[in-house]
Order: C-alpha cells, then structure tokens, then sequence
C-alpha cells in the first residue's frame, strides 16, 4: 500500500497537475505526484517479478 500526499497546481502551460507533499501538506517535494505513481508502481511490479 502506497499513499501519496499531493496537492493540485496551474502548469506553465495553463494545465493542471499535481505535486507531492510532505509535512503535513505543508512544504512542497517537488515531485510530480503521476510521475512518482509511476514509479512506484514499476518498482513493486519489480519486486514481484522477482519472486
């Protein structure tokens, strides 16, 4: 089980999008909360190839 704490942001582009956070919601990662959900769930596919 994973949770991410994300808030929504405007894109330079004028699009929305997402960030991680941490603290409580207070202090920006700066991470790409999609990017980093990604990731994780390549690396827990990963691990269970592995087995």
């Amino acid at each position: 089980m994973v949770a991410i704490d994300c808030k929504q942001r405007q894109n330079p582009d004028g699009g929305l999008g997402w960030y991680v956070c941490v603290k409580g919601g207070r202090e920006n990662a700066g991470l790409d909360a999609v990017t980093w959900a990604i990731d994780v769930v390549r690396g827990i596919v990963n691990i269970f190839m592995m087995r």
